[in-house]
């Protein structure tokens, strides 16, 4: 109770005005409730940041569920599939963002992550990937790789690109993760 103080308005209505909209999602539900919880804390008050209100309104509830996942990941490993045809320079994207989350359909989880990154919680640089192969030996296992891999193979002499990336946090993102996702 000693360290309960008024939360900034600036903070407190937007979010007390959108947590009436995700009242019945829990997920969003909680991120809002951490939000305006930890605002009231003399200890963590001065981290909320007044973003964060806009950041949860353009989260779904899969957006949140994936940003808590990857956040408490150790590593992030991601791939992309293209497939270069024989004889020929180009190569065309088969499938982005594959991840070992599971947690919703393959398509569902690139359209998070994709949003995720628009919003800048996280960060998938252009030219970054663990440099240790074992990180993505994982992904090989999975039946999305498996079945774009006998799709090229069976072709003329097409080849299987695959593009390692790598899924980061920033300093704003480990912010946010502490006051509206992790609970105290």
């Amino acid at each position: 109770p000693e360290k309960v103080v008024s939360p900034e308005p600036y903070v407190a209505v937007p979010a007390l005005q959108a947590i009436s909209y995700s009242m019945n999602n829990e997920e969003l539900r909680n991120l809002y409730a951490n939000l305006l919880s930890k605002s009231m804390n003399i200890d963590t008050k001065d981290s909320v940041h007044p973003s964060f209100v806009e950041i949860i309104k353009q989260l779904s509830p899969l957006d949140a569920k994936v940003f808590q996942i990857i956040c408490t990941n150790h590593i992030n490993p991601m791939i992309n599939l293209n497939r270069k045809f024989n004889g020929q320079s180009g190569m065309i994207s088969l499938r982005k963002n594959i991840t070992l989350i599971n947690i919703a359909p393959i398509d569902s989880i690139s359209v998070s992550i994709n949003n995720l990154e628009r919003l800048k919680l996280i960060n998938i640089p252009f030219d970054s990937y663990y440099s240790n192969e074992q990180a993505y030996n994982p992904l090989y296992n999975l039946e999305i790789y498996k079945s774009y891999e006998k799709l090229v193979k069976d072709s003329n002499g097409d080849e299987l690109v695959v593009d390692k990336k790598v899924i980061e946090v920033t300093d704003i993102v480990k912010s946010f993760y502490n006051i509206c996702v992790k609970n105290s």
